[in-house]
């Protein structure tokens, strides 16, 4: 025996110190295991908790992508039938320019040929009044 233990035993400033009766014993080890179990369940639901989150988390993601699919479907699917439309109405109105086109060079010559046709009456008219303009009586033809 060391030294300072023969001294420690009277102290008990070493060792156990005061025994502690069997009941007391057994609820410390229940206390035990009960702290162990709850540190188990603990880590068990953290890791249910995580395991769900990230379900969570995919079936967010997954039906975000699934929306923002139908939506870039859907603008696609309106960018094309707006550039179909417009091509239509682009065709439609280089038809319509180009008849509006024709119909103003159509009465341009219209209008010619009725100027024309007025100028050529007018002078037979007047060609035909400098003929007859021959028989009239004037101021000089009173006799």
């Amino acid at each position: 025996q060391k030294p300072w233990e023969s001294l420690a035993i009277g102290l008990r400033l070493f060792g156990k110190g005061r025994q502690r009766n069997l009941v007391q014993i057994q609820q410390d080890k229940e206390m035990i295991q009960y702290k162990r179990e709850l540190a188990q369940t603990r880590k068990d639901y953290y890791v249910q908790f995580w395991e769900h989150q990230q379900e969570l988390e995919n079936k967010w993601i997954t039906n975000y992508q699934e929306q923002q699919y139908q939506k870039n479907w859907r603008d696609l699917e309106k960018d094309r039938a707006w550039t179909i439309c417009n091509a239509f109405r682009t065709r439609e109105k280089y038809t319509e320019l180009k008849k509006k086109e024709e119909n103003k060079l159509m009465r341009r010559e219209r209008h010619k040929a009725r100027l024309k046709l007025e100028s050529h009456e007018r002078k037979l008219m007047l060609d035909a009044m400098e003929i007859e303009s021959t028989e009239w009586v004037d101021k000089q033809r009173l006799d």
